[in-house]
């Protein structure tokens, strides 16, 4: 897409195309949507909220009747919920959107029915228990059916069971590192594990650039999650004044090893921009904190340094995007 803009961004400049041409160009080369492109997208929104709608009504459905339904009323309730959305996507299975939908229906059926079984037998005395139970019982259709959605659910409820459980645990830490570094290490290490899984898969079951460029959001997601991670170790780091080994490991690693990697090996411009993000919050932070004391000119010339180095990442990115797109 950027090399289609930039070539026909050149051609007009070189008067090979017309003014009034262009908007048809860049149609044509797929920059910009077209009517097919705009029915495809609301009818797959039309889609997502409509199973966002029957799922949140499903558990409405079983909470307003909490008083009123007995006990195997609610059971046959959800069991046959459960039942009917997996036989749909089943029969649906050979269309991706629509059985992505069904499936990840499923899973919220599936998360309802946990909570069910709990909240009536009080099962587990930690709400991380029900989180971890859901997301484990996803995993093998994560595996099989390799729905980025479901993917991102079964990740999402890996880490509120982390959060969770590290609430009434002292995360492991064994002297290494203070307690309050432990959910940005350990969340760090899951997300890792989940992008270097989703990396290689990807690469496997993708050849074509173009189809594989489409399949890399969820992964840029993630590339969001780890890099709050981050941010949050520097920033306790920052802060406390205090240099804290495993941390700053970490940060070092994963900006290093996501320069190298991202820049070179799997050229993505997306997880560039988060790294230099990253380093202007980073430096802007630790800036503020150990050299200002808050007046008028010190937040002067923290405004200044904040533009400046957004004014030199923007120029990076650009020759970094330039070398990707010769």
């Amino acid at each position: 897409m950027f090399n289609s803009r930039r070539q026909i961004s050149d051609w007009y400049a070189e008067s090979k195309i017309p003014r009034e041409n262009i908007a048809k160009a860049l149609s044509i080369a797929g920059v910009t949507p077209d009517k097919r492109d705009w029915q495809i997208f609301i009818t797959r929104f039309l889609l997502w909220a409509g199973v966002s709608a029957i799922a949140v009504s499903f558990l409405f459905l079983i909470a307003y009747n909490w008083q009123d339904m007995a006990r195997l009323t609610r059971f046959a309730v959800a069991q046959t919920a459960l039942v009917i959305s997996f036989l749909l996507y089943w029969r649906f299975q050979h269309l991706p959107t629509v059985s992505d939908c069904l499936l990840f229906l499923t899973s919220l059926v599936l998360g309802g029915l946990l909570a069910l079984m709990g909240q009536t037998y009080q099962t587990g005395a930690d709400s991380w228990q029900l989180f971890l139970l859901w997301a484990s019982l996803l995993l093998p259709w994560v595996y099989t059916a390799q729905s980025n959605p479901l993917s991102l659910l079964t990740l999402s409820l890996l880490n509120l069971s982390l959060y969770l459980w590290l609430g009434v645990n002292d995360g492991f830490h064994w002297q290494w590192w203070p307690s309050q570094y432990s959910f940005f290490i350990w969340a760090f290490l899951l997300n890792t594990l989940a992008l270097f899984v989703w990396e290689s898969m990807l690469k496997k079951n993708t050849q074509h650039p173009t189809s594989a460029e489409t399949h890399r959001w969820p992964l840029r997601l993630i590339g969001v999650a780890i890099t709050l991670t981050v941010l949050g170790l520097g920033t306790l780091m920052i802060t406390s004044e205090k240099v804290v080994f495993v941390p700053l490991s970490i940060t070092v690693t994963w900006v290093v090893g996501s320069y190298l990697y991202y820049k070179y090996r799997q050229q993505d411009l997306y997880f560039l921009t988060l790294l230099a993000l990253l380093l202007i919050l980073l430096s802007g932070i630790g800036l503020i904190d150990w050299f200002f004391n808050g007046t008028t000119v010190s937040l002067l010339v923290s405004t200044v340094y904040m533009i400046a180095v957004s004014t030199l990442a923007t120029a990076w990115l650009k020759r970094v995007n330039r070398e990707f797109n010769s």
